[in-house]
């Protein structure tokens, strides 16, 4: 099938009819000491409705699988919770803060939903194709998401709710003359929003880590994605 390479260790001699045979098989039916799995790069499949690009773990070892999932869910999850943003800007605009606070939880969800789904993205195609310049590229806009992470479970500033918001919620609550149900909303946002920027930050070091130590095994054919 066009657009389908082989992930996995090379076993015995090139061109021998046992690889032959196995880069034939699904990949489906291989599991992380078998000898090869095939990547489908043509079948474009995700996101679900846009089909831009292809990603599926389960045609990847276990243990890369392992690690592509967590990748995912750390772009999932950032996703998630800028939308939950919005939720709750909306609700305090409503209540009295001012509305430029819905522009900035709009451009943050905007800019970053894309940001963190490139960095994703491009993780799985480090473990998948095993590229240095791909790893390296992955690395840097982890960081990156990382710190962005890191900031969002921290900050009270602009849009965000960070735990840090617990200090100056009191103030802002008193300054924009909010009723008492709103500062109890407010801190229950601000709870739930860094509780999930910090599970962000943490599936982002581990995915950092875990794609620093990946020890690759793949045949050449990996290595160039359609």
């Amino acid at each position: 099938m066009a657009g389908r390479v082989t992930f996995g260790k090379s076993s015995g001699l090139p061109g021998t009819s046992s690889q032959r045979e196995v880069s034939n098989v699904s990949t489906r039916d291989y599991k992380p000491d078998d000898g090869a799995t095939s990547i489908d790069w043509a079948n474009h499949n995700y996101p679900p409705g846009l089909r831009m690009v292809h990603f599926d773990p389960d045609e990847l070892p276990t243990s890369v699988a392992r690690i592509a999932r967590a990748l995912h869910w750390m772009f999932l999850l950032a996703a998630v919770v800028l939308f939950i943003n919005i939720t709750h800007t909306i609700v305090l605009v409503v209540a009295g803060l001012p509305a430029t606070r819905i522009g900035y939880s709009i451009l943050n969800a905007l800019i970053l939903i894309p940001s963190f789904g490139a960095t994703f993205y491009q993780g799985y195609l480090a473990m998948a194709t095993s590229e240095e310049t791909k790893k390296k590229r992955y690395y840097l806009c982890q960081a990156i998401c990382i710190a962005i992470s890191l900031y969002f479970f921290l900050s009270p500033l602009g849009a965000t709710n960070g735990v840090c918001s617990y200090v100056t919620i009191p103030r802002k609550v008193t300054r924009y003359h909010l009723s008492g149900g709103i500062n109890t909303f407010w801190m229950y946002a601000a709870g739930i929003e860094s509780t999930f920027w910090c599970v962000v930050s943490c599936i982002g070091i581990s995915s950092l880590i875990s794609v620093k130590r990946f020890n690759p095994f793949h045949s050449d054919a990996a290595r160039n994605p359609a």
